[in-house]
């Protein structure tokens, strides 16, 4: 996702507070130098959803991204700077298994128990979360008209939205019935057969709050009357796991009611994955108002 796309992620009206944050700022804004700084800014390329996979033959893709936001400093010397802001991030992973089986008790349609077996294989599950962060940073700057510039501290990461979508090229599943001492791979209307490209719909991730160490460094040059351009590289670390790794359901969710229609739980609830954290690095691009 690149920042074209990004605004696809924000509501018009959220979009709209921005454009106007910044006419109100460059036309407001006097010619004197202040103590309080305003700004947009822009980064990319690499945000990051990792976290361990549990079998070795399986893989995680990690898609490009991008941030925009917005930040305000106030200035306690020339050279030194108290910020805070608020930063849109959209994070996308993908995990991918050659196969993940297993079993458990379940009770058909009849109110018979049986052991439910499953096999899936070629599946997938794809990550997508929008999160804005708030960090708190303290900031140094050298003297001139062209500074190098250090940014260090901490941020907060609220989930506007954590979900998941789940797909399987095959999906083999038997009843085994100890009672009879039988195993039934149909029919399908029990839930019992061979079902091929299964797509399961989006469902939520009951995740956590990220809180991630921040640094960020490069230079700041004026950019015309009480304005001036950050160009520089940033690294934000998740500090903390924000899955919830505690649960072991089953991968495929048997319905007694409707049986040919399952339920695909997360990875992160079944044991397949675990110590999700958000992790961002790239460039920074910073447009600010006011300030040293």
């Amino acid at each position: 996702m690149n920042l074209v796309h990004i605004s696809t992620y924000l509501s018009k009206k959220q979009f709209s507070f921005i454009c106007l944050f910044i006419s109100i700022l460059s036309i407001n804004i006097g010619q004197a130098q202040t103590r309080s700084e305003f700004a947009i800014e822009a980064g990319g390329i690499f945000n990051k959803l990792t976290y361990e996979l549990s079998s070795e033959d399986a893989s995680i893709n990690h898609s490009d991204g991008a941030s925009i936001g917005i930040g305000y400093s106030f200035y306690l010397k020339p050279q030194w700077a108290i910020s805070i802001g608020g930063i849109y991030q959209h994070y996308q992973s993908e995990a991918r298994f050659g196969i993940l089986q297993g079993s458990y008790t379940a009770t058909d349609i009849e109110g018979e128990n049986f052991e439910f077996r499953y096999t899936a294989t070629d599946y997938s599950e794809e990550q997508n979360l929008n999160v804005v962060h708030i960090p708190l940073t303290l900031q140094f700057q050298t003297e001139g008209d062209t500074k190098i510039y250090v940014r260090a501290g901490g941020q907060i990461g609220i989930l506007l939205s954590s979900e998941y979508t789940s797909i399987t090229e095959r999906l083999s599943t038997s009843g085994y019935y100890p009672q009879y001492d039988a195993e039934l791979f149909d029919p399908q209307f029990m839930g019992f057969g061979t079902y091929n490209n299964l797509k399961a719909p989006a469902r939520e991730l009951d995740w956590n709050t990220s809180f991630s160490a921040v640094l960020e460094a490069g230079v700041k040059r004026e950019a015309g009357k009480n304005s001036h351009l950050y160009i520089g590289f940033f690294i934000n670390y998740g500090l903390n796991t924000i899955s919830n790794d505690n649960r072991e359901e089953a991968l495929v969710a048997y319905q007694t009611s409707k049986p040919d229609d399952f339920l695909f739980n997360s990875i992160f609830s079944t044991g397949n994955a675990k110590q999700a954290r958000l992790q961002s690095f790239g460039v920074k691009l910073r447009y600010a108002f006011g300030g040293y």
